[in-house]
């Protein structure tokens, strides 16, 4: 019997690619483990072999397996993973394991985004800085009169443009890519759907802060408001992502996070 049944009829490679990789990420395939050869999966699936040939090619591609030619595949140790693949993300995200992926990325979108911070107001002009805080302003204006829902792509589009526009102000362009594509890779780790009005009237509270800190080009206080910021974030997005059990990691994480996700945004 085959498991044909599991893969729908489009883009298979995607899909069988997709499922070993959940059995990876599950450790159901732990490290060393020999991986399926093309024609078992072939036969496995119900699938042609070109079809499980690319389905392992995209394993390797994200550094799932190592493919050693003319021997056996491999499970590849942890280190070895890309975990900035979307194949390796989606796995995690959907076998619940994100609690570590989510706290190492946001631990880096700290450190880039102080960076970034503490140079543009260093080095960004006074129209910028009116820039940002006309976009802060007009957000939270949009979240206190009632026209925005915190939970539509508009209001995920405001919140990145507002953090690039910190980073553009840096005049450093590879910050500016970095900043951008650590928040892209944070976007499927976030709660997006479980912020409310309340949470988003604080986010944007605190951006026009930001905003006017920036302004002032006190490098120090800053960093201090921005590091605090995120430290907000983590309740109202990674934390409420995460299944109860995974809850701990935040905590040990981020120590000066709030008890609970609701009171970040009722304080």
């Amino acid at each position: 019997m085959t498991k044909r049944a599991a893969l729908d009829s489009t883009r298979l490679h995607e899909q069988l690619a997709r499922e070993l990789a959940r059995d990876i990420v599950a450790r159901r395939l732990p490290e060393n483990a020999v991986v399926p050869s093309a024609e078992d999966l072939a036969s496995s699936y119900g699938v042609s072999r070109t079809v499980a040939r690319e389905a392992l090619q995209a394993l390797a591609t994200a550094g799932l397996v190592t493919v050693r030619h003319g021997k056996r595949t491999l499970v590849a140790p942890l280190s070895e993973w890309r975990f900035l693949e979307d194949l390796v993300k989606q796995a995690i995200a959907r076998e619940q394991l994100a609690a570590g992926l989510a706290n190492d990325l946001m631990e880096t979108r700290m450190a880039l985004e102080v960076a970034a911070a503490k140079l543009c107001a260093e080095r960004a002009d006074d129209e910028h800085f009116e820039q940002l805080e006309r976009h802060a302003r007009a957000c939270l204006d949009s979240y206190e009169n009632g026209t925005l829902n915190p939970s539509s792509p508009q209001a995920v589009a405001d919140d990145l443009h507002f953090h690039r526009l910190i980073a553009e102000g840096s005049g450093n362009q590879v910050l500016v890519h970095l900043v951008t594509d650590i928040r892209r890779e944070l976007a499927p780790t976030w709660a997006i759907d479980a912020m409310t009005v309340p949470d988003a009237i604080r986010v944007w509270q605190e951006h026009l802060e930001i905003a006017k800190i920036l302004a002032t080009r006190d490098q120090v206080k800053v960093e201090s408001v921005l590091r605090e910021h995120m430290r907000h974030t983590v309740d109202t997005t990674i934390r409420r992502a995460l299944p109860v059990q995974e809850q701990d990691s935040i905590d040990r994480r981020w120590p000066d996070s709030e008890e609970a996700a609701g009171t970040s945004a009722s304080t």
